[in-house]
């Protein structure tokens, strides 16, 4: 299910369609642009306020209205500010491992009344095994989910690795002759 704002657009912080740009420093919009690495600053309380909202909350105008910030705000946070995008794609990242790992644990009951539902001699409730038949979709997908962000992370912790043994320590001008 996709949740939409007044504006019928997504909410970045549930659908993960944040567009990244260089960070701005300060909160004015006439303050000029300035590139900055993620987590090289805090973010400041109205941001943190907002991240909580935009987690919980069904729209960004909604997300603005339980923080407290101005929606036209929020919107460019998670339009400009670098450091604001990582955390919130951090702060989900954690939401959805944590759900995954919830419905992973469901696995065993429903793998057991998958087990029932076939041994039992009585009419099978077409409603009871949906509902099995969906835990049991959902635990794989949560486990697989929860393997292919792990596997991410470890082809971006070997880049980052190779990326750093890539810059030449002592770079020389290459000789001519």
């Amino acid at each position: 299910m996709k949740i939409i704002d007044k504006e019928n657009e997504e909410n970045p912080a549930i659908s993960g369609q944040t567009r990244p740009k260089a960070a701005k420093s300060g909160h004015s919009r006439s303050s000029p642009a300035i590139e900055s690495e993620p987590g090289s600053r805090e973010l400041n309380p109205n941001q943190q306020r907002a991240l909580v909202a935009l987690l919980g909350a069904p729209s960004i105008a909604a997300a603005a209205r339980q923080a407290g910030i101005g929606e036209r705000t929020i919107r460019r946070w998670l339009h400009d500010d670098l450091e604001f995008q990582t955390e919130l794609r951090q702060m989900r990242g954690q939401h959805l491992t944590q759900a995954a790992t919830r419905l992973q644990s469901t696995a065993t009951r429903a793998v057991q009344a998958l087990v029932d539902l076939l041994a039992s001699k009585d009419r099978i409730e077409p409603g009871r095994a949906a509902l099995v038949r969906t835990a049991l979709d959902f635990a794989f997908r949560a486990g697989s989910y929860t393997d292919l962000a792990e596997r991410i992370e470890e082809l971006e912790q070997e880049a980052a690795r190779q990326r750093a043994k890539a810059i030449p320590t002592n770079p020389r001008k290459p000789s001519l002759g």
